[in-house]
C-alpha cells in the first residue's frame, strides 16, 4: 500500500510512523485511519520500533506524580496538625482528617 504523503511535502511524524508500520505490517485503509485517530504519533513510533521508551517515560511520570502527591499530602497533614492539634490520635493526618478540617473551616467562616 503506497504512502499517503503528497509529493513535495515532508511527512509529519505521524505519517512517518504509519509508513514505518506499513512496511512491517500492511493494514487496510480503514484500520490505518482508525489507528491514527486513536493513537498518537509517539505511540505509533513506539509500536513500530519499541514500546519500552514510551512505557519507561510513562512509568517515570507516574512515579513523579505519586511522589508529588505524597509530599503535598504530608505537608498538608503537618499544617493541619499544627492548627488543629492531634485530636487524640497518633500518626500523620489522613485524607479524612484533612477533609473534616476543611469542612470545619468552611463552617466557621460562614
Amino acid at each position: 500500500m503506497p504512502h499517503s504523503t503528497p509529493p513535495g511535502r515532508a511527512p509529519v511524524p505521524r505519517e512517518r510512523a504509519l509508513a514505518r508500520i506499513e512496511r512491517q505490517l500492511p493494514m487496510p485503509l480503514a484500520v490505518r485511519v482508525r489507528a491514527l485517530s486513536l493513537v498518537g504519533s509517539r505511540a505509533l513510533v513506539a509500536t513500530a520500533e519499541s514500546a519500552l521508551p514510551v512505557v519507561a517515560r510513562s512509568v517515570a511520570v507516574a512515579v513523579v506524580a505519586l511522589a508529588a502527591e505524597q509530599a503535598l499530602r504530608a505537608s498538608l497533614g503537618g499544617i493541619i496538625e499544627r492548627f488543629v492539634g492531634r485530636m487524640g490520635r497518633t500518626g500523620p493526618a489522613t485524607r479524612v482528617d484533612i477533609t473534616e478540617w476543611i469542612m470545619i473551616e468552611r463552617m466557621r467562616r460562614r
